[in-house]
């Protein structure tokens, strides 16, 4: 059985109260209590690779089955790959310009939503967090290329 994955940050910019200076943001969802792993952690999007899949359709398949976002073509780009043990997870990280109102949860073809929450954390937010531990090299990457 595949255990490779393939995830992505999710970010964009945020107004502030003064205007001035926008904040960066990433886009997190938070695992349901009854997750097969990091339950009630925030994680990025994304999932295991199936069979023959490269990282890239992996990741906007995924996109597609968490979040039901097919609005506009993505720019995904590679950002990092982590090989843990018998297995690699590749990130990638891609604008995305969408509000709150505008993203939601998927159901599953068996009905239920993939997560608890989902939302926009600053590099300050997404560090007080229970952040998956398999996301965190990837969440420290983005942030330190984005300086």
């Amino acid at each position: 059985m595949n255990k490779d994955g393939a995830h992505v940050v999710f970010y964009r910019t945020l107004e502030t109260k003064d205007k001035k200076q926008p904040v960066l943001a990433i886009l997190l969802t938070k695992r349901t209590q009854d997750a097969p792993s990091d339950v009630g952690d925030w994680g990025l999007v994304g999932g295991t690779m199936d069979r023959g899949e490269t990282p890239r359709k992996t990741v906007l398949r995924e996109i597609n089955e968490e979040l039901c976002y097919r609005t506009r073509p993505l720019q995904v780009s590679r950002l990092l790959k982590v090989k843990n043990g018998t297995h690699t997870v590749h990130f990638f990280q891609a604008p995305l310009p969408e509000d709150m109102d505008t993203l939601k949860l998927k159901r599953n073809r068996k009905g239920k939503v993939e997560g608890e929450g989902i939302g926009w954390f600053t590099q300050e937010e997404a560090f007080c967090l229970r952040l998956r531990p398999q996301d965190i090299p990837a969440v420290q990457r983005f942030f330190s290329t984005f300086r």
